[in-house]
């Protein structure tokens, strides 16, 4: 028999032998060399060599005190402590990935580690529909695999089973009256292990003591994270990750990120700064309808919305306390003091001359249409150009319509004018000229024609023609 072979069995042997003192199928054990009990320090030795580490327990038995210690191992009670597992994986270390911690691999990593395809068969399906045999008898047969022929499946039987297990069980384990009780005294609790033996049951416990998992015990977790919980309800620790609002400072302190856009502030700074230029109008508080940015409380201070009359006094508008939009014209109630006099009314525009005849249009249609107009206090300028396409059917006599300002009433205020060019009028070859007035009381020029014969008499349709054209500027009181 190979020498792994021999291990095999006695780690199997020593697992059937423990089980068998658990049920009572073993009262006493005889020495390997033939009979007699051991004594407590041949006990404790016995038990001492038997000690076997675990993946999170680190045993050190001490002949001398004698003692037995356990420690926790850093780093080996992620799982069994802190971290739950998602459902279907399993606890290991994927093919490739090197030494380290134990993972929780998906299934698709497992196969690959116990090198079984997917849809494979490994739940014994075929074995646990057979019949149930209890208790085996010594005829009874398993199927083994023996490792000195490359793993071949070969037959045993039960009752070789029993004789293998008892000659190795024979080598090692002998009587354990008050063995449990010599075990018993000599179990010493460390800084993270509390061990209660009852000696009644018999039972040993061992209990993880509160505050000793140390940071070097715990789980592994990433850099710039904490331990904490996130999910609803209470359960295991999470590892909770910080979002872009928060970060570490380097020396193991939680801050507030830096603020950038419009509001800044340095990392872990109360001290915020509106960035220059970043408060746009919308983002300044609503302002009524007709008020001005500015300030007239006295001192420095903060911004107001100021009314027109405010406004007014803090530019120094002398005379100036309102103003309104009255027909396109700007004008001031109390007027702009210039010097000695006091201006309420300046307004320029443009208007359309219309060319009439006894005050009608009919027919008239025009190449040119144009007329602008100052207007400055009580005194208006307009200047017009008409140039005739057709002068249309209309008689009587002859008048531009359409002024921006109504003429002022009475005689005195009927004013006069000049016509800068004239061209394509039926009148005398000599002696003749056309002039024009502003009729008080009206919005229209007259038109005359003044001879040194007839003097001065209104213009009748007859004197124009079809291409007739003239350029005016007249001047009147409103």
């Amino acid at each position: 028999m190979t020498a792994q072979e021999i291990e095999l069995i006695r780690q199997l042997l020593e697992k059937v032998n423990r089980l068998e003192r658990r049920i009572g199928l073993v009262d006493t054990l005889e020495l390997a060399s033939g009979g007699g009990v051991y004594t407590n320090e041949e006990a404790q030795d016995a038990v001492g060599t038997i000690l076997t580490d675990t993946a999170t327990i680190d045993f050190t038995y001490t002949d001398a005190t004698p003692s037995i210690t356990a420690d926790v191992k850093s780093d080996s009670i992620a799982n069994t402590m802190l971290a739950n597992m998602a459902a279907d994986t399993i606890k290991g270390r994927a093919n490739g990935a090197g030494t380290g911690d134990p993972t929780d691999l998906t299934a698709t990593q497992v196969r690959t580690i116990i090198n079984v395809a997917s849809g494979a068969d490994v739940t014994g399906t075929a074995i646990t529909a057979l019949a149930t045999k209890t208790p085996p008898v010594d005829a009874d047969a398993v199927v083994i695999t023996d490792s000195a022929a490359s793993d071949a499946p070969k037959r045993t039987t039960w009752a070789n089973i029993k004789a293998t297990l008892k000659t190795y069980f024979d080598t090692l384990y002998v009587d354990l009256t008050n063995a449990q009780d010599a075990v018993g005294t000599i179990l010493t609790d460390t800084a993270t292990i509390d061990f209660t033996y009852t000696d009644a049951t018999p039972s040993i416990t061992a209990d993880v003591k509160n505050d000793s998992v140390t940071f070097a015990k715990m789980q592994n977790i990433a850099t710039d994270s904490l331990i904490g919980r996130d999910t609803a309800s209470s359960g295991d620790p999470e590892n909770i990750l910080l979002n872009a609002t928060l970060e570490m400072d380097g020396s193991g302190n939680l801050r507030r990120a830096a603020l950038t856009g419009d509001v800044t502030a340095s990392a872990g700074s109360n001290a915020t700064t509106i960035a220059n230029d970043a408060v746009t109008n919308a983002k300044a508080a609503n302002m009524a309808q007709n008020t001005i940015k500015g300030r007239v409380t006295a001192s420095t201070g903060d911004p107001e919305d100021l009314t027109a009359t405010q406004a007014r006094a803090v530019i120094g508008a002398v005379g100036l306390t309102g103003a309104e939009n009255v027909a396109g014209v700007k004008t001031f109630t109390d007027g702009i003091s210039l010097g000695n006099e006091t201006l309420t009314v300046y307004d320029e525009g443009t208007w359309t001359p219309a060319l009439r005849f006894g005050a009608a249009t009919t027919g008239i249609t025009y190449t040119t249409q144009v007329g602008k107009y100052t207007r400055i206090g009580n005194r208006v300028w307009v200047h017009c150009q008409i140039v005739l396409s057709s002068k249309g059917s209309a008689t009587g006599t002859a008048d531009i319509s359409g002024l921006p300002f109504t003429v002022a009433s009475g005689l005195q205020f009927t004013s006069g004018g000049v016509v800068s060019f004239a061209a394509g009028f039926a009148l005398a070859t000599a002696g003749f000229s056309i002039t024009c007035v502003a009729i008080q009381a009206s919005t229209y020029l007259g038109m005359y024609v003044y001879s040194a014969t007839n003097g001065t008499t209104a213009m009748p349709a007859s004197n124009m023609l079809a291409t007739s054209e003239c350029i005016i500027t007249v001047t009147y009181f409103v």
